[in-house]
């Protein structure tokens, strides 16, 4: 998330609550994509957060398909639990991409840090 969303999400909260401040973040981040590339499944996660199901889908499927690296973490993300065993979430997590680590290559990626070119 930009810095510019960020602020404005906690404008937003401040004021109105949270349910505000995610359907703000979504309306800047979809107006955002017009201009750049945005991670989709950032956008999945905060529909996520607002229980709203169908949104949530329409944005991981969309995910998959840019191969968006947001996908690895898509097994730990708490807001996506009532959705576990829908078979379009065991789909996801079934397939090769996000089995792989959401690596393109047929190994998984190996990961250095900045710091040290190891993790």
């Amino acid at each position: 998330m930009s810095l510019g969303i960020a602020e404005e999400v906690v404008r937003v909260y401040s004021k109105s609550g949270f349910k505000p401040a995610k359907l703000r973040e979504i309306e800047m981040q979809r107006l955002l994509a017009k201009r750049r590339d945005v991670e989709p499944a950032d956008m999945a996660y905060a529909c996520a957060d607002l229980r709203d199901k169908e949104q949530t889908f329409i944005g991981l499927d969309k995910a998959l398909a840019d191969k968006a690296g947001g996908l690895e973490v898509v097994k730990i993300v708490p807001s996506l639990d009532p959705w576990r065993s829908d078979p379009r979430y065991l789909d996801l997590t079934a397939s090769d991409f996000v089995r792989r680590g959401c690596s393109s290559q047929s190994e998984p990626a190996i990961r250095t840090c900045c710091r040290c070119s190891t993790l």
